[in-house]
């Protein structure tokens, strides 16, 4: 959806030969095509952003959703829709969000999930609420089948404090895009070491994210900031920042 990289089916293990190769993986496509042939006679309709492009789709939606007995959806579900007689939800391999690199994803799927049983609490209906996972003992899953939001809270800041993340800090990425993965990464580069330059503050800490990704034809080159006053590294390289619209500023 983003790099429009693709690559053929391995039919054999590079390294011993062998052909006993399982492709394991979640798709809202492929939860659809499994449904339909467990359950025939339902009619089965699927929300995504593959399917609902644009607002006169949404609204459609609403529609395709009353006269449907079974809906899968992605989180978009707890933002954008507000309707009755849900009997049961499933919430599929929630650990497979876990693995977002970011530091606060577990605050998002905490938030995400929440948002989710509370949307049907609150306006009385008793509906199901049940969460696949493989991986039951996580404190994070129990923190949310239990409402626990205490712990959650508590674990979580201790980790931030431990590891230099917001709210004990502030954080900005600067974000290089070119089309050229060479350019992207030496502009990137060559901004990082101007910054470690005119650093003065030992607790500030840059960091340069090697490992270029690429969304929509570009290759993206990132600096991680973090510190108290990021605005005074910013201030020092506002002519590198109005100068070229390749390069955006995102505070956390």
């Amino acid at each position: 959806h983003h790099c429009m990289h693709s690559k053929d089916y391995i039919l054999n293990c590079s390294k011993c030969g062998s052909t006993n190769i399982e492709y394991i993986w979640v798709g809202t496509q492929q939860i659809q095509d499994t449904l339909q042939k467990h359950f025939p006679n339902s009619k089965i309709f699927r929300m995504d952003t593959d399917t609902l492009k644009n607002k006169k789709e949404k609204l459609e939606a609403l529609d395709n959703i009353e006269y449907s007995d079974i809906v899968i959806w992605t989180k978009m579900i707890t933002t954008w829709f507000n309707f009755k007689n849900i009997s049961t939800i499933w919430v599929i391999l929630l650990e497979q969000e876990l693995n977002i690199p970011k530091y606060n994803t577990e605050e998002t799927v905490y938030s995400n999930i929440k948002q989710l049983i509370w949307r049907w609490w609150r306006v009385g209906q008793e509906t199901n609420i049940i969460i696949q996972t493989f991986v039951p003992s996580n404190s994070l899953i129990n923190n949310i089948v239990n409402l626990n939001y205490k712990d959650f809270l508590k674990i979580t800041l201790e980790e931030r404090k431990l590891f230099n993340y917001p709210p004990f800090t502030k954080m900005v990425h600067l974000n290089y895009r070119d089309k050229d993965k060479q350019k992207s990464y030496l502009f990137a580069k060559e901004l990082f070491e101007k910054l470690k330059k005119i650093n003065n503050d030992d607790k500030n800490q840059i960091i340069l994210v090697e490992n270029t990704k690429k969304r929509d034809q570009n290759f993206i080159s990132t600096i991680i900031i973090k510190s108290q006053n990021p605005n005074i590294l910013l201030d020092e390289i506002k002519t590198d920042i109005f100068r070229n619209s390749w390069l955006s500023v995102v505070f956390e």
